[in-house]
């Protein structure tokens, strides 16, 4: 069985190579790489988040929570950065709320 760290820089790296081909994909469309000009690329990115998170099971959309349990570790600081400058770059949320307890 892989550990949870493996699987999240495995989710991590795809999620990259997921929000290039968004990007490249809008590109190639003449629509606009960010949100909210072009909403469907927050559809488009939550549905890559969703197959992520059950290929991988992790969250990807819950960046803080990783970097926290792995607050030491480098490679994955790296990767949640590179994710989180791309969904700036896009205009997307680096962050998916969490519902509220009552």
């Amino acid at each position: 069985m892989t550990d949870r760290r493996t699987n999240l820089v495995a989710a991590l790296k795809e999620a990259t190579d997921k929000l290039d081909s968004l990007v490249a994909m809008a590109v190639s469309q003449g629509q606009p790489t960010t949100h909210p000009e072009n909403p469907m690329l927050l559809m488009m990115f939550l549905g890559a988040a969703m197959e992520l998170g059950q290929k991988y099971n992790v969250q990807i959309t819950d960046l803080a929570s990783a970097e926290e349990e792995f607050s030491g570790d480098a490679e994955v600081k790296q990767l949640a950065d590179d994710v989180k400058a791309q969904l700036k770059a896009m205009g997307l949320p680096t962050e998916v709320p969490k519902p509220k307890q009552s």
